[in-house]
């Protein structure tokens, strides 16, 4: 079962300032125009097909955190400890506003911002530590449940869920 923990990174321009250093790089070595241009526009298209995520073998004994690109999955299993349910949790965490400047002269925004996101942990028998499958937000609520319920039916473990009451209304 494929859990997605990080979504196709696509991030079309964070992978193009290093493919055209490269470009520019190769372009300063002596490489032809074109060839340069090509050999970076192969490395940003690599960039940005690929992904990560985890994964539990379909045997249910071994689970994987890979990189993939395509079809083709690259990471080493690893055991799977005995897991006895599936949860999810609700998290939040405080930010802040931008730090002070030595322009700023004692007047900086000091607002704070509550963060709150749902979290998915596959629960470990006599362990008080569980495996983390991913953050989402809570404006992913329904597509996380879903995620989780799935999960635990692959597993045959049960579902328990700790959500704040404004968050969302369970079926």
């Amino acid at each position: 079962m494929d859990l997605p923990i990080t979504r196709p990174s696509l991030n079309y321009f964070l992978g193009l300032v290093p493919a055209l250093l490269l470009t520019a790089f190769l372009a300063a070595a002596g490489m032809s125009g074109l060839a340069a241009l090509s050999i970076g526009l192969l490395i940003w298209l690599i960039y940005c097909s690929s992904h990560s995520g985890q994964e539990i073998s379909s045997d249910k004994q071994f689970t994987r955190a890979y990189y993939g690109w395509g079809n083709l999955h690259l990471g080493s299993w690893q055991p799977l400890p005995k897991i006895v349910g599936v949860t999810v949790k609700s998290f939040s965490h405080m930010g802040s506003g931008p730090a002070p400047s030595r322009t700023s002269w004692g007047q900086w925004d000091t607002s704070a911002t509550r963060y709150e996101e749902a979290v998915i942990l596959l629960s470990v028998a006599d362990s008080v530590n569980g495996l983390i499958v991913g953050h989402y937000s809570l404006d992913e609520l329904p597509a996380t449940l879903q995620l989780a319920r799935a999960t635990a039916e692959y597993l045959g473990v049960p579902l328990r869920t700790y959500l704040p009451l404004h968050s969302v209304s369970l079926p």
